[in-house]
């Protein structure tokens, strides 16, 4: 974790150099699981506090974030055929939550005076928890995980005034288990190493600039 937190600085460091403002935000989207993900949970709201920083000619912006979020599942009870003459198991989920932590950068197109378009990506780390128990078959597991944070996202910022400013965003976002923090089994002995769970999210953010 040492080197990632290195460069992260460095480039603060060269970015902050010739930055004019800095900012806070706070946001709140609708996240939406697609592909396999979509089987099991549910869409869910997500929160982020970010650390932003602007451009000298604020065409480029830099963030810094936080998150949370909890995807539910779809189902109490989900049904599978065994190999046996069992007939059918069971697997109950837990909520699968995350902790997210990743910087970003975004290239700012100006529309209007106050209005601009963005289009950029995100790069860190989702920390996730969950847990499954099952029978006929199955096996039951807690496993908490380090995934890979990857996002490509566009959007509209609007200043409502010298200091605040509108944000909506939308974000394709992809996540990918490491083995990393998983106590059920080495990594690489782990089936999930090399899945993408997916989703969609969009959202409104407010920021405030110094």
């Amino acid at each position: 974790m040492i080197k990632p937190f290195l460069v992260a600085c460095l480039i603060f460091s060269a970015f902050h150099a010739k930055s004019q403002s800095y900012g806070l935000q706070v946001g709140a989207d609708y996240d939406t699981p697609v592909g396999d993900f979509a089987y099991t949970f549910k869409p869910t709201k997500a929160y982020h506090l970010d650390l932003l920083w602007y451009s000298y000619e604020k065409d480029n912006t830099i963030n810094f974030t936080i998150g949370t979020n909890t995807f539910t599942p779809k189902e109490e009870i989900f049904y599978f055929l065994t190999n046996s003459d069992q007939g059918y198991g069971t697997t109950v989920y837990s909520d699968y939550k995350i902790f997210s932590a990743y910087m970003g950068w975004m290239r700012n197109l100006n529309l209007a005076e106050r209005l601009k378009l963005g289009l950029g990506f995100n790069f860190g780390a989702y920390f996730s928890h969950y847990t499954t128990e099952s029978n006929g078959g199955g096996s039951s597991s807690d496993i908490g995980d380090t995934n890979v944070y990857l996002a490509a996202k566009s959007g509209f910022s609007f200043d409502l005034s010298d200091h605040l400013q509108l944000n909506l965003q939308a974000k394709y976002n992809a996540f990918a288990p490491t083995g990393k923090n998983d106590a059920r089994t080495p990594a690489f002995q782990d089936n999930r190493i090399g899945t993408f769970n997916r989703t969609w999210s969009s959202g409104l953010a407010i920021a405030y600039k110094f």
